[in-house]
């Protein structure tokens, strides 16, 4: 291909960024095919799509050429880590280091999303978990990642499904099982029922640890740091001690409330939405406020003394964004951007929208992070948990969340009680309701009712 770019003819040609082009390094004399990235008065940065790296060259090295020269996909692809945060503070040498060491190392990622000029966004598992278990990173989800991305684009994003375009991938690999945000849908409300209760004029300082847009994000106090970490030192305790005992991957029934192993490592409680689809749970963390799927056997039943632990995580929304002074909303956008980024906002609760389930809120400031890890207050003893064999039989068809099991012995019990026959005709309602007592524990009800 070298051969044909050098001999094919060239003409000068005003590129624009994004667009293809044929570009002479001075010093060889050689052409490149490449993408202008970058223009500063009469010179262009341009990356070379077949080698990887950029090269800065006058206006007067640019050609345009034959689109037959662009008809083999490019050789190196360019993006970002997806879903991974630097934190503040870290070490950029060891970082670096530890990138140069990933060079000539094959990676299995999923695309999540294309940025402008084929600029892909690439979650690597493999990667991330390499930086969030060495402090160099953090995990974000998906939601989030993306909202902070457009932020600093100045682009929206959305989610990618479709099939990578003029990439020379050897072995596609399918996507994550990708669950729709509509899912979440009628779950805002037990964040904004069982969460923090605010007042109207309240000063606190949060962290933001989930977003979808400026209209709906989730923040934490930061007086639950300590509770959290606890928390997520016992369930460590108790579920990974009963992997470890028991190498069990298709624990019995759970129920909606659970205990789930992120993609950080740690374990947190969820909520589970729906059986499983291609072994992975969607869970919304309710101490969070996101949602993620997450492989089977990284859920487990809560421990019931968790139940009525109250949700750290309230909706939120800023209050400001109707302001008519733009200098306001540019302000307490760029609020919840440092949020997002890691930052502690100091903010003020203005009132509680009754049908969005969530609190506005103005921000006054944002300060560093300055909060280490908290260490326990007292060691948490090795816990023996029972095995879920040893309390009852099941069949190996049973299955996660044994869903036919349940149903079957309602229904059966239901017909007994209805006394309908074989063949008897009826309409069939099914539903599922949640019930929250005076005292705040949580009791997660399914039912089925039967009208003859």
């Amino acid at each position: 291909m070298q051969g044909e770019i050098q001999n094919t003819p060239k003409t000068q040609a005003a590129v624009a960024i994004g667009e293809f082009c044929l570009v002479e390094d001075f010093t060889s004399g050689r052409c490149y095919r490449g993408r202008v990235q970058n223009r500063k008065e009469e010179v262009f940065d341009v990356f070379l799509i077949d080698h990887g790296n950029v090269l800065s060259v006058d206006k007067d090295l640019i050609y345009s050429c034959s689109n037959n020269l662009f008809s083999l996909p490019p050789k190196i692809v360019c993006g970002f880590l997806a879903n991974i945060l630097l934190p503040q503070g870290c070490s950029h040498s060891v970082v670096e280091a530890y990138f140069t060491n990933l060079i000539g190392r094959n990676v299995t990622g999923y695309i999540k999303a294309f940025l402008p000029h084929k600029v892909l966004l690439l979650e690597a598992p493999e990667i991330n978990n390499d930086l969030v278990r060495h402090g160099f990173g953090k995990h974000v989800d998906t939601d989030t990642f993306f909202l902070l991305v457009g932020m600093l684009i100045d682009v929206p994003l959305k989610q990618s499904t479709e099939q990578v375009p003029d990439l020379l991938i050897e072995k596609p690999r399918a996507q994550e099982f990708c669950f729709k945000r509509a899912g979440f849908q009628g779950y805002e409300y037990i964040l904004s029922l069982c969460g923090p209760r605010l007042s109207c004029g309240t000063r606190a300082k949060v962290r933001v640890t989930a977003a979808v847009n400026p209209e709906l994000f989730y923040c934490q106090m930061t007086s639950v740091d300590t509770d959290l970490w606890e928390m997520s030192k016992k369930l460590a305790e108790v579920n990974e001690y009963q992997t470890m005992e028991h190498n069990q991957k298709t624990p019995e029934n759970l129920g909606l409330l659970c205990s789930v192993k992120g993609k950080d490592e740690k374990w947190h409680r969820g909520l589970v939405q729906f059986l499983p689809v291609n072994s992975q749970l969607q869970v919304l963390y309710i101490d969070y406020g996101f949602l993620e799927s997450v492989k089977v056997e990284n859920v487990y039943r809560l421990p019931p003394e968790l139940f009525s632990t109250p949700i750290m995580a309230f909706p939120c929304s800023l209050f400001s964004l109707g302001d008519e002074v733009e200098a306001v909303k540019t302000q307490q956008l760029s609020f919840l951007k440092a949020g997002l980024l890691g930052k502690v906002l100091d903010v003020e609760i203005k009132r509680f929208e009754e049908e969005q389930h969530l609190y506005s809120i103005t921000v006054i400031g944002a300060e560093e992070n300055q909060v280490a890890e908290p260490k326990p207050t007292q060691e948490l003893p090795k816990m023996k948990v029972p095995s879920v064999f040893e309390t009852e039989e099941k069949s190996p068809q049973c299955g996660y969340l044994n869903c036919e099991t349940i149903m079957g012995e309602a229904m059966a019990k239901t017909l007994k009680e209805e006394e309908l026959d074989v063949n008897s005709v009826f309409v069939a309602m099914s539903s599922m309701s949640r019930i929250q007592t005076s005292s705040g524990s949580d009791h997660n009800n399914s039912m089925m009712s039967l009208k003859k």
